[in-house]
């Protein structure tokens, strides 16, 4: 599993040194909103390795994606903090279908667990749990 999110990561990494870190208008929407949320999670099990700091601000990160500018828990003390500024009103209210929706909702929730972890290794595992679970709502699409 560990080779696998590194092959992934390697190739985020080389995909992050060709395209914005936040969406332009043409990219907006759900589906860009839940690749960078689910892209955010894997960086923050990448950095759980070192330590929970860095993981928790990630998580953040992907907070933010999902519930938008003024959803519950949403924080930006600069727009650098909210990958997903030009993307969409936040992937709960974006969701395309019921089923999408609760699977954000469900996001949201361990994200939320997540950020409360102290333990690397958990705060690992609960990172990985959120990127399958963000890849499974972006099937809805």
């Amino acid at each position: 599993m560990k080779k696998t999110i590194a092959g992934l990561l390697s190739g985020l990494a080389i995909a992050g040194m060709l395209l914005p870190v936040t969406a332009t208008p043409a990219l907006a929407g759900i589906g860009e909103e839940l690749t960078i949320a689910q892209t955010q999670a894997l960086f923050a099990y990448r950095s759980g390795g070192r330590g929970v700091g860095g993981a928790k601000i990630r998580l953040q990160y992907v907070l933010n994606c999902l519930v938008g500018p003024g959803g519950e828990g949403y924080s930006a003390a600069t727009p650098s903090e909210n990958p997903c500024l030009d993307s969409g009103k936040g992937a709960i209210h974006d969701a395309v279908n019921e089923a999408q929706k609760q699977q954000i909702v469900e996001a949201i929730a361990l994200t939320r667990k997540a950020m409360e972890i102290t333990e690397p290794e958990a705060m690992q595992e609960a990172a990985t749990n959120l990127a399958d679970l963000l890849g499974k709502a972006k099937e809805h699409q």
